[in-house]
């Protein structure tokens, strides 16, 4: 019933949440994420990377997408053209895909005017999301010393009226609506709360949900312990983690010198039991 009602809850939350300009980094910070398939605009890469994902990573020059749960560290930002949010074609755009406020522009910080409600030193940008979760504002400015962000919360007019390029070193300033900030980052909990659930829920005991090849959007359940073909770990990624470091595996069919289908995967470990003529076993491999 709770599953029901929370699943029931995500479709309405889906429907109100956008995605938001958050970063610019390069394209070899952007790959340590989870690998997709290459698509043809920013915006089919969103739509692969929404529902299990909470960041997307996109290269408008090669069509690279990216996907994670983990957004970008202070220290992995570069410098976008100016400050309406764009990135130079060679650099990965990085968009949140969970959260109620919307970036608005690149500033020197909060205007001379105003001043914040609250403020602290936070190291992810989650944080700082949810620490002015209930505020009309947010600015944060990641460091060019430390690997953090200064993260401060206030009214909707909370910025200086100068755009300024976007960088490490300047402040990104947000606004959300006040309807949303009423009900905070209540939705990104519940997604996330339910993405677990579903893989939880989703296989037995003893196999692991594993993305499916080139697609965020679905996994299959897989005994990692013996599959051949996902030896050791999930060859795309596992569906509740966020990078491909996570527990690799290896598709034992590929390995060199093997004769037709005398390799098993033991314990997580492929094991060759016969090799091709030039060949010689040893320890479970063919060498030549």
């Amino acid at each position: 019933m709770l599953f029901s009602t929370l699943l029931s809850l995500l479709v309405v939350v889906s429907s109100v949440q956008a995605s938001t300009f958050v970063a610019c980094v390069s394209p070899t910070s952007a790959s340590t994420r989870t690998v997709q398939t290459s698509v043809d605009s920013e915006a089919s890469c969103e739509a692969e990377c929404n529902g299990i994902f909470s960041y997307s990573f996109y290269v408008t020059s090669t069509d690279a997408c990216y996907c994670s749960n983990t957004g970008p560290t202070a220290a992995e930002y570069v410098s976008a053209p100016d400050g309406s949010g764009d990135c130079v074609t060679t650099d990965a755009t990085v968009k949140s895909l969970i959260t109620t406020f919307a970036f608005q522009t690149c500033t020197a910080g909060p205007s001379s005017t105003s001043s914040p409600t609250d403020s602290e030193t936070v190291t992810t940008l989650d944080q700082c999301f949810t620490f002015c979760e209930n505020s009309r504002a947010l600015i944060f400015t990641p460091s060019t010393g430390e690997n953090n962000f200064a993260c401060s919360c206030g009214t909707a007019d909370y910025t200086n009226s100068n755009d300024l390029t976007c960088t490490a070193g300047t402040a990104y300033f947000y606004t959300h609506p006040e309807a949303a900030s009423a009900s905070g980052l209540s939705r990104r909990r519940l997604r996330l709360a339910l993405g677990k659930q579903m893989s939880d829920r989703s296989c037995p005991a003893g196999l692991t949900a594993c993305l499916l090849a080139q697609k965020a959007a679905g996994f299959e359940c897989v005994d990692i312990s013996n599959e051949v073909e996902s030896c050791g770990g999930c060859l795309h990624g596992n569906y509740d983690k966020q990078t491909l470091t996570d527990h690799i595996g290896v598709n034992c069919m590929r390995y060199e010198g093997v004769s037709s289908n005398a390799i098993s995967c033991m314990q997580g470990r492929c094991e060759a039991h016969l090799c091709k003529k030039g060949y010689t076993l040893r320890n479970g491999t063919c060498t030549n």
